[in-house]
Protein backbone atom coordinates (compact mmCIF):
# COMPACT_ATOMS: atom_id res chain seq x y z
CA UNK A 1 0.00 0.00 0.00
CA UNK A 2 1.70 2.87 -1.19
CA UNK A 3 1.39 6.10 0.94
CA UNK A 4 3.03 9.61 0.51
CA UNK A 5 4.11 11.90 2.58
CA UNK A 6 1.33 14.20 2.56
CA UNK A 7 -1.16 11.54 3.46
CA UNK A 8 0.89 10.51 6.74
CA UNK A 9 -1.23 11.57 9.86
CA UNK A 10 0.90 13.63 12.90
CA UNK A 11 0.14 12.85 16.35
CA UNK A 12 2.20 13.30 19.86
CA UNK A 13 2.15 12.90 23.20
CA UNK A 14 4.04 14.44 25.47
CA UNK A 15 7.60 14.18 24.56
CA UNK A 16 6.74 12.13 21.98
CA UNK A 17 5.56 13.11 18.11
CA UNK A 18 4.78 10.59 16.18
CA UNK A 19 3.78 9.83 11.80
CA UNK A 20 1.86 7.27 10.69
CA UNK A 21 0.30 5.95 7.83
CA UNK A 22 -3.40 5.83 8.04
CA UNK A 23 -3.94 2.27 7.83
CA UNK A 24 -2.23 1.83 11.31
CA UNK A 25 -4.18 5.28 12.91
CA UNK A 26 -6.99 3.38 14.68
CA UNK A 27 -3.91 0.96 16.32
CA UNK A 28 -2.11 4.17 16.99
CA UNK A 29 -5.25 5.44 18.79
CA UNK A 30 -6.10 2.64 20.73
CA UNK A 31 -2.69 1.53 22.25
CA UNK A 32 0.03 4.68 21.37
CA UNK A 33 -2.15 7.37 22.86
CA UNK A 34 -0.77 7.39 26.50
CA UNK A 35 2.74 6.67 25.48
CA UNK A 36 5.11 3.88 23.76
CA UNK A 37 6.18 2.81 27.02
CA UNK A 38 2.13 1.73 27.76
CA UNK A 39 2.13 -0.94 24.88
CA UNK A 40 5.80 -1.97 25.86
CA UNK A 41 4.25 -2.92 28.60
CA UNK A 42 0.74 -4.25 28.09
CA UNK A 43 1.82 -6.21 24.82
CA UNK A 44 5.28 -6.19 24.46
CA UNK A 45 7.95 -9.06 23.71
CA UNK A 46 11.16 -8.04 24.00
CA UNK A 47 13.23 -9.92 20.82
CA UNK A 48 16.44 -8.44 21.14
CA UNK A 49 18.28 -5.50 23.02
CA UNK A 50 21.69 -4.09 22.46
CA UNK A 51 23.50 -0.79 23.24
CA UNK A 52 21.23 1.30 20.91
CA UNK A 53 18.85 -0.83 19.40
CA UNK A 54 16.07 -2.52 21.03
CA UNK A 55 13.62 -4.70 19.10
CA UNK A 56 10.06 -5.82 20.63
CA UNK A 57 7.05 -7.38 19.34
CA UNK A 58 3.91 -5.97 19.82
CA UNK A 59 0.87 -8.39 19.55
CA UNK A 60 -2.07 -5.89 19.51
CA UNK A 61 -6.03 -7.06 19.48
CA UNK A 62 -7.56 -5.08 17.27
CA UNK A 63 -11.17 -6.10 14.90
CA UNK A 64 -11.79 -10.06 16.41
CA UNK A 65 -7.79 -10.71 15.51
CA UNK A 66 -4.23 -10.07 16.86
CA UNK A 67 -2.16 -7.74 14.98
CA UNK A 68 1.30 -8.38 15.13
CA UNK A 69 3.85 -5.34 14.99
CA UNK A 70 7.81 -5.32 15.12
CA UNK A 71 9.16 -2.17 17.08
CA UNK A 72 12.45 -1.14 17.02
CA UNK A 73 13.40 1.24 19.91
CA UNK A 74 16.88 3.74 19.41
CA UNK A 75 18.32 5.34 22.29
CA UNK A 76 20.24 7.82 21.38
CA UNK A 77 22.84 8.30 24.32
CA UNK A 78 26.34 10.45 23.43
CA UNK A 79 27.11 13.27 22.05
CA UNK A 80 27.96 12.24 18.43
CA UNK A 81 24.60 9.91 18.24
CA UNK A 82 22.46 13.30 19.43
CA UNK A 83 24.45 15.60 16.84
CA UNK A 84 23.95 12.77 14.19
CA UNK A 85 19.82 13.00 15.20
CA UNK A 86 19.74 17.03 15.08
CA UNK A 87 21.63 17.20 11.99
CA UNK A 88 19.85 14.10 10.35
CA UNK A 89 16.77 12.20 10.72
CA UNK A 90 16.72 9.99 13.95
CA UNK A 91 17.18 6.67 12.72
CA UNK A 92 14.03 5.37 13.40
CA UNK A 93 12.28 8.40 11.12
CA UNK A 94 14.84 7.51 8.44
CA UNK A 95 13.75 3.52 8.24
CA UNK A 96 10.11 5.03 7.92
CA UNK A 97 10.88 7.69 5.46
CA UNK A 98 13.20 5.04 3.28
CA UNK A 99 10.52 2.61 3.83
CA UNK A 100 8.00 4.41 1.98
CA UNK A 101 10.45 5.10 -0.58
CA UNK A 102 11.32 1.31 -1.10
CA UNK A 103 7.33 0.74 -1.07
CA UNK A 104 6.42 3.34 -3.69
CA UNK A 105 9.62 1.96 -6.13
CA UNK A 106 6.97 -1.80 -6.36
CA UNK A 107 10.74 -3.22 -4.38
CA UNK A 108 9.04 -6.84 -2.04
CA UNK A 109 9.38 -5.48 1.62
CA UNK A 110 7.89 -5.15 5.10
CA UNK A 111 5.30 -2.74 5.50
CA UNK A 112 6.20 0.64 7.58
CA UNK A 113 3.47 2.04 9.73
CA UNK A 114 5.05 4.81 11.80
CA UNK A 115 7.78 6.18 13.74
CA UNK A 116 8.28 8.30 16.19
CA UNK A 117 10.51 10.77 18.48
CA UNK A 118 11.13 11.46 22.32
CA UNK A 119 13.29 14.49 23.07
CA UNK A 120 13.63 16.79 25.88
CA UNK A 121 13.46 20.25 24.40
CA UNK A 122 15.55 20.07 21.28
CA UNK A 123 17.67 17.23 22.36
CA UNK A 124 16.76 13.82 20.99
CA UNK A 125 17.11 10.97 23.27
CA UNK A 126 14.76 7.69 21.49
CA UNK A 127 13.45 7.15 18.16
CA UNK A 128 10.81 4.39 17.29
CA UNK A 129 9.99 2.27 13.74
CA UNK A 130 7.14 0.29 13.86
CA UNK A 131 6.09 -2.10 10.77
CA UNK A 132 3.86 -4.78 10.15
CA UNK A 133 5.11 -8.42 10.84
CA UNK A 134 4.79 -10.63 7.98
CA UNK A 135 3.88 -14.26 7.84
CA UNK A 136 4.42 -17.24 6.27
CA UNK A 137 8.55 -16.18 6.01
CA UNK A 138 12.00 -17.16 7.51
CA UNK A 139 15.12 -15.22 7.48
CA UNK A 140 17.24 -15.82 4.63
CA UNK A 141 20.38 -16.47 7.28
CA UNK A 142 18.21 -19.32 8.76
CA UNK A 143 19.02 -21.46 5.43
CA UNK A 144 22.63 -20.67 5.03
CA UNK A 145 23.55 -20.69 8.60
CA UNK A 146 21.33 -22.70 10.82
CA UNK A 147 20.56 -26.12 7.48
CA UNK A 148 17.05 -25.57 7.54
CA UNK A 149 15.48 -27.25 4.04
CA UNK A 150 14.43 -24.93 1.87
CA UNK A 151 10.91 -26.25 0.40
CA UNK A 152 9.53 -29.68 0.94
CA UNK A 153 7.93 -29.92 -2.18
CA UNK A 154 11.39 -29.35 -4.36
CA UNK A 155 9.79 -25.78 -6.03
CA UNK A 156 12.37 -23.50 -3.89
CA UNK A 157 16.28 -24.91 -4.26
CA UNK A 158 19.40 -23.31 -3.02
CA UNK A 159 20.13 -22.24 -7.20
CA UNK A 160 16.94 -20.45 -7.35
CA UNK A 161 17.14 -18.94 -4.09
CA UNK A 162 20.38 -17.27 -4.89
CA UNK A 163 19.39 -16.30 -8.24
CA UNK A 164 15.97 -15.06 -6.53
CA UNK A 165 18.13 -12.81 -4.13
CA UNK A 166 20.50 -11.69 -7.48
CA UNK A 167 17.37 -10.76 -9.08
CA UNK A 168 16.05 -8.69 -6.20
CA UNK A 169 18.90 -6.95 -5.55
CA UNK A 170 19.31 -6.06 -9.26
CA UNK A 171 16.23 -4.35 -9.05
CA UNK A 172 16.68 -2.11 -5.92
CA UNK A 173 19.94 -0.72 -7.53
CA UNK A 174 17.88 0.03 -10.64
CA UNK A 175 16.10 2.00 -9.06
CA UNK A 176 18.41 3.59 -6.99
CA UNK A 177 18.17 1.65 -3.51
CA UNK A 178 21.40 0.86 -2.08
CA UNK A 179 21.77 -1.42 0.97
CA UNK A 180 25.09 -0.77 2.42
CA UNK A 181 24.40 -4.18 4.51
CA UNK A 182 23.93 -6.53 2.26
CA UNK A 183 23.84 -9.48 3.96
CA UNK A 184 21.88 -12.46 4.47
CA UNK A 185 20.23 -11.41 7.74
CA UNK A 186 18.23 -8.46 6.41
CA UNK A 187 16.23 -10.35 3.65
CA UNK A 188 13.10 -12.94 4.54
CA UNK A 189 11.89 -15.63 1.85
CA UNK A 190 8.18 -16.34 1.65
CA UNK A 191 7.27 -20.39 2.51
CA UNK A 192 3.61 -19.68 2.25
CA UNK A 193 0.97 -21.01 -0.18
CA UNK A 194 0.83 -16.78 -1.59
CA UNK A 195 4.64 -16.18 -1.03
CA UNK A 196 6.57 -19.06 -1.53
CA UNK A 197 9.69 -18.00 -3.36
CA UNK A 198 9.55 -14.71 -2.90
CA UNK A 199 12.59 -12.38 -1.56
CA UNK A 200 11.76 -9.67 0.40
CA UNK A 201 14.67 -6.80 1.96
CA UNK A 202 13.21 -6.19 5.57
CA UNK A 203 15.88 -3.69 7.20
CA UNK A 204 16.36 0.10 6.17
CA UNK A 205 18.89 1.36 8.79
CA UNK A 206 21.70 0.98 6.18
CA UNK A 207 19.70 1.70 3.13
CA UNK A 208 20.22 4.69 1.09
CA UNK A 209 17.98 6.28 -1.31
CA UNK A 210 20.07 8.18 -4.24
CA UNK A 211 19.17 8.90 -8.21
CA UNK A 212 21.99 6.31 -9.37
CA UNK A 213 24.63 3.70 -8.08
CA UNK A 214 28.00 4.04 -9.20
CA UNK A 215 29.68 0.50 -10.21
CA UNK A 216 32.20 0.80 -7.65
CA UNK A 217 29.55 1.30 -4.82
CA UNK A 218 27.86 -1.70 -6.25
CA UNK A 219 30.71 -4.03 -6.03
CA UNK A 220 31.81 -2.88 -2.28
CA UNK A 221 27.98 -3.44 -1.12
CA UNK A 222 28.39 -6.90 -3.16
CA UNK A 223 31.60 -7.94 -0.96
CA UNK A 224 29.30 -8.24 2.39
CA UNK A 225 27.96 -11.67 0.68
CA UNK A 226 31.53 -12.84 0.42
CA UNK A 227 32.67 -11.74 3.53
CA UNK A 228 29.68 -13.63 5.51
CA UNK A 229 31.67 -17.03 5.85
CA UNK A 230 31.64 -20.75 3.38
CA UNK A 231 27.94 -20.70 4.54
CA UNK A 232 27.50 -19.22 1.03
CA UNK A 233 29.49 -21.00 -1.23
CA UNK A 234 31.60 -20.25 -4.12
CA UNK A 235 28.80 -21.58 -6.53
CA UNK A 236 26.20 -19.62 -4.68
CA UNK A 237 28.02 -16.52 -4.80
CA UNK A 238 28.40 -17.31 -9.05
CA UNK A 239 24.55 -17.74 -9.52
CA UNK A 240 24.04 -14.46 -7.27
CA UNK A 241 26.13 -12.40 -9.41
CA UNK A 242 25.09 -14.27 -12.87
CA UNK A 243 21.52 -12.90 -11.56
CA UNK A 244 22.73 -9.71 -10.52
CA UNK A 245 24.78 -8.98 -14.09
CA UNK A 246 22.96 -11.12 -16.41
CA UNK A 247 24.48 -11.29 -19.79
CA UNK A 248 27.95 -10.51 -19.19
CA UNK A 249 30.81 -11.99 -21.33
CA UNK A 250 32.95 -14.66 -19.70
CA UNK A 251 35.64 -12.09 -19.31
CA UNK A 252 34.27 -9.31 -18.24
CA UNK A 253 32.13 -11.95 -15.56
CA UNK A 254 35.35 -12.67 -14.09
CA UNK A 255 36.94 -9.29 -13.53
CA UNK A 256 33.61 -8.43 -11.78
CA UNK A 257 34.41 -11.40 -9.39
CA UNK A 258 37.86 -11.03 -9.01
CA UNK A 259 36.85 -6.71 -8.07
CA UNK A 260 34.54 -7.63 -5.39
CA UNK A 261 36.63 -10.75 -3.96
CA UNK A 262 39.77 -8.00 -3.61
CA UNK A 263 36.52 -5.46 -1.95
CA UNK A 264 35.84 -8.43 0.28
CA UNK A 265 39.65 -8.74 1.44
CA UNK A 266 40.13 -4.90 2.17
CA UNK A 267 36.62 -5.37 3.95
CA UNK A 268 37.84 -7.73 6.13
CA UNK A 269 41.02 -6.13 6.68
CA UNK A 270 39.15 -2.97 7.75
CA UNK A 271 37.16 -4.81 10.59
CA UNK A 272 40.39 -6.94 11.93
CA UNK A 273 42.63 -3.90 12.18
CA UNK A 274 39.73 -2.54 14.22
CA UNK A 275 38.34 -5.01 16.30
CA UNK A 276 34.70 -5.01 14.97
CA UNK A 277 33.49 -7.80 13.59
CA UNK A 278 29.28 -7.23 13.21
CA UNK A 279 28.59 -10.91 11.64
CA UNK A 280 25.63 -12.55 10.85
CA UNK A 281 26.44 -15.05 12.99
CA UNK A 282 25.96 -13.96 16.68
CA UNK A 283 21.73 -13.04 15.63
CA UNK A 284 21.03 -16.45 14.95
CA UNK A 285 23.19 -18.86 16.74
CA UNK A 286 24.69 -16.65 19.55
CA UNK A 287 23.51 -15.00 22.37
CA UNK A 288 24.44 -12.15 24.77
CA UNK A 289 24.23 -12.18 28.34
CA UNK A 290 24.98 -10.20 31.49
CA UNK A 291 24.97 -12.44 35.04
CA UNK A 292 27.09 -12.92 37.78
CA UNK A 293 29.70 -10.13 37.28
CA UNK A 294 30.08 -11.47 33.62
CA UNK A 295 28.97 -10.65 30.18
CA UNK A 296 29.71 -11.32 26.69
CA UNK A 297 28.14 -13.92 24.16
CA UNK A 298 28.02 -17.66 24.74
CA UNK A 299 26.60 -20.07 21.84
CA UNK A 300 23.02 -20.85 22.64
CA UNK A 301 23.24 -24.86 22.15
CA UNK A 302 25.22 -24.67 25.33
CA UNK A 303 24.20 -24.40 29.49
CA UNK A 304 24.71 -20.81 30.16
CA UNK A 305 25.21 -21.43 34.39
CA UNK A 306 27.78 -24.32 33.84
CA UNK A 307 30.14 -21.78 31.87
CA UNK A 308 29.91 -19.28 33.96
CA UNK A 309 31.13 -21.94 36.87
CA UNK A 310 33.84 -22.68 35.27
CA UNK A 311 34.96 -19.20 34.02
CA UNK A 312 34.52 -18.48 38.07
CA UNK A 313 36.43 -21.45 39.11
CA UNK A 314 39.60 -20.54 36.90
CA UNK A 315 39.46 -17.05 37.22
CA UNK A 316 40.03 -17.63 40.82
CA UNK A 317 42.77 -20.46 40.10
CA UNK A 318 46.56 -19.69 39.92
CA UNK A 319 47.00 -22.81 38.32
CA UNK A 320 45.90 -24.29 34.37
CA UNK A 321 44.71 -27.67 35.91
CA UNK A 322 41.10 -26.96 35.16
CA UNK A 323 42.01 -25.53 32.00
CA UNK A 324 39.73 -28.21 30.23
CA UNK A 325 35.98 -28.35 30.30
CA UNK A 326 33.26 -30.44 29.53
CA UNK A 327 30.42 -27.90 28.76
CA UNK A 328 27.57 -29.58 28.65
CA UNK A 329 24.25 -28.83 25.64
CA UNK A 330 21.03 -26.86 26.85
CA UNK A 331 19.69 -30.33 27.19
CA UNK A 332 22.34 -31.52 29.22
CA UNK A 333 23.18 -34.35 27.28
CA UNK A 334 25.91 -33.89 24.75
CA UNK A 335 29.11 -32.65 26.29
CA UNK A 336 32.03 -30.58 24.04
CA UNK A 337 35.37 -29.88 25.43
CA UNK A 338 36.67 -27.14 25.37
CA UNK A 339 39.98 -24.36 26.74
CA UNK A 340 39.74 -21.12 28.27
CA UNK A 341 42.13 -18.67 26.25
CA UNK A 342 42.96 -16.81 29.84
CA UNK A 343 44.31 -14.13 31.45
CA UNK A 344 43.60 -11.35 28.74
CA UNK A 345 42.66 -7.91 29.54
CA UNK A 346 39.35 -7.46 28.50
CA UNK A 347 39.75 -5.38 25.48
CA UNK A 348 42.81 -8.25 24.29
CA UNK A 349 40.21 -11.15 24.51
CA UNK A 350 37.14 -9.22 22.88
CA UNK A 351 40.16 -8.56 19.83
CA UNK A 352 40.84 -12.20 19.96
CA UNK A 353 37.18 -12.79 19.04
CA UNK A 354 36.89 -10.19 16.57
CA UNK A 355 39.94 -11.63 15.07
CA UNK A 356 38.71 -15.38 14.85
CA UNK A 357 35.51 -14.62 13.27
CA UNK A 358 37.49 -11.61 11.19
CA UNK A 359 39.54 -15.03 9.97
CA UNK A 360 36.68 -17.44 9.47
CA UNK A 361 34.20 -14.78 7.60
CA UNK A 362 37.67 -14.43 5.58
CA UNK A 363 37.07 -17.98 4.51
CA UNK A 364 39.91 -19.35 6.24
CA UNK A 365 40.00 -22.48 8.21
CA UNK A 366 39.72 -21.68 11.57
CA UNK A 367 38.55 -23.22 15.28
CA UNK A 368 34.72 -21.51 15.68
CA UNK A 369 34.94 -19.79 19.30
CA UNK A 370 32.10 -20.65 21.17
CA UNK A 371 31.75 -17.46 24.03
CA UNK A 372 33.62 -14.38 24.96
CA UNK A 373 33.34 -13.73 28.69
CA UNK A 374 34.58 -10.84 30.50
CA UNK A 375 34.12 -9.31 33.48
CA UNK A 376 31.79 -6.70 33.96
CA UNK A 377 33.86 -3.31 34.62
CA UNK A 378 36.81 -1.02 32.90
CA UNK A 379 39.92 -3.23 32.10
CA UNK A 380 39.29 -6.43 33.79
CA UNK A 381 40.52 -10.06 32.49
CA UNK A 382 38.37 -11.92 29.75
CA UNK A 383 38.16 -14.91 28.17
CA UNK A 384 37.62 -16.58 25.30
CA UNK A 385 36.09 -20.40 25.28
CA UNK A 386 37.53 -22.23 22.31
CA UNK A 387 36.48 -26.43 21.59
CA UNK A 388 38.68 -28.72 22.01
CA UNK A 389 38.72 -31.94 19.24
CA UNK A 390 40.06 -34.92 21.60
CA UNK A 391 41.01 -37.03 18.07
CA UNK A 392 42.58 -33.97 16.40
CA UNK A 393 46.64 -33.44 16.48
CA UNK A 394 48.32 -30.31 16.46
CA UNK A 395 50.69 -29.99 13.47
CA UNK A 396 54.29 -30.68 15.48
CA UNK A 397 52.44 -33.87 17.25
CA UNK A 398 51.26 -35.28 13.68
CA UNK A 399 54.86 -35.03 12.14
CA UNK A 400 56.16 -36.88 15.13
CA UNK A 401 54.06 -39.32 14.47
CA UNK A 402 53.40 -39.25 10.25
CA UNK A 403 56.81 -40.48 8.12
CA UNK A 404 54.68 -40.89 5.44
CA UNK A 405 55.52 -38.52 2.19
CA UNK A 406 51.98 -38.36 0.74
CA UNK A 407 50.40 -37.49 3.65
CA UNK A 408 53.10 -35.09 5.59
CA UNK A 409 52.74 -33.08 1.90
CA UNK A 410 48.90 -32.69 1.93
CA UNK A 411 48.94 -31.19 5.03
CA UNK A 412 52.02 -28.75 4.01
CA UNK A 413 50.15 -27.81 1.24
CA UNK A 414 47.23 -26.94 2.98
CA UNK A 415 49.28 -25.18 6.01
CA UNK A 416 51.04 -22.93 3.15
CA UNK A 417 47.56 -22.12 1.86
CA UNK A 418 46.41 -20.72 4.83
CA UNK A 419 49.45 -18.86 5.41
CA UNK A 420 49.06 -17.22 2.52
CA UNK A 421 45.59 -16.55 2.93
CA UNK A 422 46.71 -14.87 6.74
CA UNK A 423 49.24 -12.64 4.55
CA UNK A 424 46.61 -11.38 2.48
CA UNK A 425 44.82 -9.93 5.56
CA UNK A 426 47.26 -8.75 6.97
CA UNK A 427 48.02 -10.99 9.51
CA UNK A 428 51.48 -13.19 10.18
CA UNK A 429 52.50 -15.17 13.44
CA UNK A 430 55.55 -13.97 15.57
CA UNK A 431 56.97 -17.39 16.05
CA UNK A 432 55.47 -20.63 14.69
CA UNK A 433 55.91 -23.28 16.32
CA UNK A 434 53.71 -25.85 14.99
CA UNK A 435 50.72 -25.90 18.17
CA UNK A 436 48.96 -22.96 15.83
CA UNK A 437 47.37 -25.84 13.59
CA UNK A 438 45.43 -28.80 14.20
CA UNK A 439 45.45 -32.25 12.12
CA UNK A 440 42.34 -33.79 11.95
CA UNK A 441 40.61 -36.46 9.53
CA UNK A 442 37.04 -35.27 8.08
CA UNK A 443 33.92 -37.57 7.82
CA UNK A 444 35.42 -38.57 4.09
CA UNK A 445 38.80 -39.44 5.85
CA UNK A 446 40.51 -37.15 4.36
CA UNK A 447 43.15 -34.85 6.25
CA UNK A 448 41.81 -31.23 6.82
CA UNK A 449 43.92 -28.56 8.74
CA UNK A 450 43.06 -25.78 10.63
CA UNK A 451 44.34 -22.82 12.97
CA UNK A 452 43.14 -23.30 16.66
CA UNK A 453 46.05 -20.91 18.39
CA UNK A 454 45.07 -17.34 17.23
CA UNK A 455 47.01 -16.27 20.44
CA UNK A 456 50.49 -15.26 18.90
CA UNK A 457 48.63 -13.54 15.42
CA UNK A 458 50.27 -9.93 14.71
CA UNK A 459 48.35 -7.42 12.46
CA UNK A 460 50.00 -5.37 10.10
CA UNK A 461 47.86 -2.76 8.02
CA UNK A 462 50.32 -2.86 5.32
CA UNK A 463 51.51 -6.51 4.26
CA UNK A 464 55.16 -7.24 6.00
CA UNK A 465 57.16 -9.33 3.12
CA UNK A 466 60.20 -10.13 5.68
CA UNK A 467 57.39 -11.68 8.44
CA UNK A 468 55.21 -13.34 5.78
CA UNK A 469 58.40 -14.73 4.54
CA UNK A 470 59.68 -15.21 8.11
CA UNK A 471 56.46 -17.73 8.19
CA UNK A 472 56.96 -19.63 5.54
CA UNK A 473 60.50 -20.56 6.11
CA UNK A 474 59.60 -21.74 9.68
CA UNK A 475 56.90 -23.81 8.58
CA UNK A 476 59.06 -25.29 6.06
CA UNK A 477 61.56 -26.24 8.26
CA UNK A 478 59.13 -27.87 10.52
CA UNK A 479 58.50 -30.68 7.74
CA UNK A 480 62.25 -31.01 6.63
CA UNK A 481 63.27 -31.58 10.80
Amino acid sequence: MEVGKDQLLSFSYGEESWKATPHFAPIYHRYFHSGIQAAIDNHGELIKQGKRKTLYLLRLPFENQTREYFLKVYSHHGLSSRLKACLKRPRGMHEFYTGLKIVQRDIPTIVPCAAGIRKLKSTFLESYFVSEKMEAVENLNVFFLGGARLDDSGLITRKTLMEDFGSLVRKMHNKGVLQKDLAPNNFLLGIGKKNLGMVFLIDYERVKIVPTIREGTQRWALSKLSRIGTEVSLPDRLRFLHAFRPGLEKDIFKAVAKDIDCQTIRRIKKDIHHSRISNVHTAILYASFQQNGYQGFYHKEYDLNSLLRYVGEIDHSNTYKQDLFAWKNADGQDTTLVRAARDFPQKISQSLWALMWGLKLGRIPIIEPLALVSKRGRNLDGFVIIPIKEKALTLSEFLQKTTDHHRRQTVYRQVIRILKHLHLFGTFFGNLSGDEFMVEKNPNRYLSVYLHNAVRFKIVKKSDKRANTKDLEAIADLFTR
